[in-house]
């Protein structure tokens, strides 16, 4: 190609710049998408193929007084677990007086974050006496932690079971409204809902870590680019800002989710000593 002034060859190479540095977004936006998406496929096929059951389906309990005897029935279903040294027992009942309970043995288990410990799995009872004096409670107080095995952990639940009138009733969650910290909002979340919903959570919390007071250094850069662009328009500015805060966004969103939905597999990793270091 042979150019009649030097004008034109400035605009020809100055065009295809351009253009060479729009392909070069679009190509980053595209490896992040993809990125993302075979992070997600390859960590985990059960994360697709089973659906995270709530505290209320995992894990069933019902209880019954008879003779001065509470009777206390756990039920779990296949792929989820109890931590026997989370289970207490107690009653909000005015002079009602809980004796002491034997747990049955449990399955000695070596848990990554709680180390050494007996779980349950199976169905099991728990029988609890009445101190002497002690009138009849009305309600009995479960305190209960479990996890799935595909590596979720449900945050420590709280039951209330209604135990009056000598027949089984099923116990029911507890909510613990504003108290609840938004550590474990964000677990009920993750646990609760499915991996899309979990994902577009996360990448709404990288939009607004985008905009947190850390990130602000980066804003004069980001200005500077752009005012720095010849011929930019509102187009072109608002193509840099996005792939900016996407970029962000995207990544964060995908090591939150893998980083939650991976549990104490996670947590293992970073008490080694490579990562304490680092």
């Amino acid at each position: 190609m042979i150019f009649k002034n030097s004008s034109l060859m400035g605009n020809f190479f100055f065009n295809n710049l351009e253009s060479k540095k729009s392909m070069k977004v679009k190509q980053l936006i595209f490896i992040c998408i993809n990125l993302v998406m075979t992070i997600f496929l390859m960590a985990s096929p059960n994360l697709f193929s089973q659906q995270v059951l709530k505290p209320q389906e995992a894990f069933l309990i019902e209880a019954f007084i008879q003779n001065d005897v509470i009777q206390v029935n756990h039920r779990i279903e296949n792929g989820y677990y109890l931590y026997k040294d989370k289970i207490n027992y107690g009653s909000t009942q005015d002079g009602a007086s809980l004796a002491g309970y034997t747990l049955p043995d449990g399955i000695q288990y070596k848990d990554e974050f709680f180390g050494n410990t007996e779980i349950y799995r199976a169905p099991f009872s728990v029988y609890i006496n009445l101190n002497e004096g002690s009138i009849l409670p009305t309600n009995l107080v479960v305190e209960t932690q479990g996890c799935a095995d595909i590596g979720l952990c449900y945050p420590p639940q709280t039951w209330i079971i209604d135990i009056q009138g000598g027949s089984n009733h099923e116990a029911t969650l507890f909510s613990q409204g504003s108290n609840i910290s938004e550590e474990v909002r964000l677990g009920s979340i993750i646990t609760e809902s499915n991996l899309l919903s979990v994902f577009f959570v996360f990448i709404g919390l990288g939009f607004l870590l985008a905009f947190t007071p850390c990130h602000l250094p980066t804003i004069p850069i980001l200005s500077s680019i752009i005012i720095g662009q010849k011929e930019s328009n509102r187009t072109k500015s608002f193509t840099l800002s996005l792939t900016y805060v996407l970029g962000m966004a995207v990544t964060y969103s995908a090591f939150g989710t893998l980083t939650a939905l991976a549990g104490n597999q996670m947590q293992a990793l970073f008490t080694m000593p490579g990562f304490i270091v680092f």
